[in-house]
């Protein structure tokens, strides 16, 4: 670690110079930057790096899916269940229908990632393989767009570059490795920018109701995006109108598939709001959560949240999300996300007074939207703005294409740091993020692991099995998981309720001990409870981090 420090504050400093005179070259230069296409022969070699960039996507995405990050998220094993109960019974384990927001301990959880996998789950065997491809996939969409979107307005090197970001920043690695509903948020908002920026330039009307189906599916993803999309499409169509580069005809093809598709959710907005009652038609539903989140957006959380930047751009104190040590985009990033900001404000404002479509304006447009959205939520985090990691690397990648065109000697060097970083933090987070005694916040990391074990020791769950629910909330879903329980048996209250019991399973340890019961307790947990049981002569076991007491002769 002391060999990174010292590249990292390298890093750091040779970036803020960088930077600065970036900055200062870019806004004193009397000539403005252009902002037409920048056309690049795209000959063999271009391809090579391309492919390179793709396989090592794959290989850092793929290698150990199911292993690292160790454990399994209790959202991402809820979401799994009620994905596996649409695809089997075409209900969520609460019984609602195709539900177009899906209900998660008693609040909603976003639709695309259950409906995507519930689709995987129709032709594949549950796996948590499985349950974590859609995060590659559309983290994927996430470099495809990126690399789609960078190219239009940077040149094909410098969208090579945005591409290699993607690869190798540890916020983009992480976030497509485990199946959190909301991480969908940042490709499927990357893939309707880039729809919409194509159908700006094609004047399409096919493209324009492609880019409302686009936007309309960002909708399913998080529910923030009720407030991010209608504010970057307000603002867009008004400079659009402003340079009259969009009729009525297009914006009704934009706007009537996105009203379609965010139909739905407003229904699910009143009725959450009490003004209508539950929707339940038998093909679909709009559900009544009995705790909805709407009390969690208020103005009054701006100045609360006015370190965002900081935020995102190093940790969150959620440890799934970001390592402080390496931050999201590494600390070399940080001087270069301002001076690419500055840059590319430049060149927009350029595009402004030629009333020219310029990428960069809908860029930071996406950037303002999600840090102005994102700021009016309790306690904002990193998932719930991740949809701003894109315009950061675009950002970045600005910073860079004009070191490389400048001072190409020094970008050099630049992206050397950005490799050089990458090999820290790969080799940090394929061997030692999320092990013991570095756990990761609402991952559990045994429960699942040990149901074979235990259900060896009470064959046809023929003995109590009491598991000590301290260590992670909410932990009867992964038996239910591992059991793949129809959700006819499933008993709804069980993910509201305190020391409940189904089928042999009991989620307390009970006050005398029962000779004849099997118990799971995590290694560091109910420790007292533990010596109880080794002086009532059970034998213990210690697998994944657990410890499995039984008594012999039982």
């Amino acid at each position: 670690m002391d060999w990174y420090n010292l590249v990292n504050q390298s890093a750091f400093i040779i970036g803020a110079v960088s930077a600065i005179v970036l900055i200062y070259r870019n806004w004193a230069a009397e000539k403005q930057p252009d902002v037409k296409k920048q056309y690049q022969e795209e000959g063999p070699w271009h391809r090579i790096c391309l492919l390179f960039l793709v396989i090592l996507f794959f290989a850092t995405r793929l290698y150990r899916l199911d292993e690292i990050p160790l454990g399994f998220h209790v959202d991402e094993a809820a979401m799994s269940y009620n994905a596996f109960s649409l695809a089997h019974y075409g209900v969520d384990r609460y019984l609602d229908a195709y539900p177009v927001v899906v209900n998660n301990f008693g609040s909603g959880q976003s639709a695309l990632y259950t409906y995507v996998l519930a689709f995987l789950l129709k032709i594949f065997d549950y796996s948590l393989f499985l349950v974590r491809l859609p995060a590659v996939f559309f983290g994927g969409l996430t470099a495809l767009f990126t690399y789609l979107l960078v190219k239009k307005a940077w040149g094909s090197k410098a969208a090579l570059f945005a591409f290699f970001l993607v690869d190798i920043c540890p916020y983009f690695l992480m976030s497509s490795r485990w199946g959190l509903d909301c991480n969908l948020y940042l490709g499927a908002f990357a893939g309707a920018l880039y729809v919409f920026v194509a159908a700006i330039e094609k004047q399409d009307k096919k493209w324009y109701a492609l880019s409302g189906i686009a936007f309309g599916l960002v909708l399913y993803t998080y529910s923030l995006s009720y407030l991010t999309v209608p504010f970057f499409l307000f603002f867009s169509i008004l400079y659009l109108l402003w340079i009259r580069r969009i009729q009525v005809g297009d914006f009704m093809c934009l706007a009537v598939p996105l009203f379609v598709l965010a139909l739905p959710l407003m229904l699910f907005v009143i009725v959450n709001a009490g003004w209508l009652e539950e929707i339940a038609t038998g093909l679909f539903t709009i559900p009544k959560f009995s705790f909805y989140r709407i009390s969690e957006l208020s103005a009054s959380y701006i100045p609360g949240n006015l370190n965002i930047l900081k935020l995102l751009l190093i940790e969150d104190g959620l440890n799934y999300n970001a390592v402080k040590t390496y931050g999201t985009l590494y600390y070399i990033s940080i001087p270069f996300v301002f001076s690419g900001f500055l840059i590319t404000i430049r060149r927009m404002w350029s595009a402004f007074k030629k009333k020219e479509i310029c990428v960069d304006f809908f860029v930071v447009l996406l950037f303002i939207s999600i840090i102005v959205c994102s700021m009016a939520v309790y306690k904002t985090n990193i998932n719930r703005s991740n949809a701003v990691f894109f315009p950061l690397v675009y950002f970045i990648t600005a910073s860079i294409k004009e070191l490389f065109d400048k001072y190409w000697r020094t970008g050099l060097v630049a992206a050397g740091l950005y490799a050089l970083c990458s090999v820290f933090f790969m080799s940090y987070y394929f061997t030692d993020y999320g092990q013991p005694p570095y756990t990761l916040l609402y991952f559990d990391d045994g429960i699942y692991g040990n149901m074979e074990l235990v259900n060896s020791l009470a064959p046809e769950h023929s003995r109590p099995v009491y598991i000590d629910p301290t260590d992670i909330p909410m932990a009867h879903i992964y038996t239910v998981i591992y059991e793949l329980m129809s959700p006819y048996d499933f008993i709804p209250e069980a993910d509201e309720k305190k020391n409940m019991s189904y089928w042999n399973y009991c989620f307390y340890l009970p006050e005398e001990i029962d000779r004849g019961g099997i118990y799971m307790i995590h290694e560091n947990k109910s420790t007292s409870y533990q010596e109880l049981l080794r002086i009532a002569g059970f034998t213990e076991t210690e697998q994944n981090h657990y410890r499995i007491f039984t008594m012999e002769g039982q």
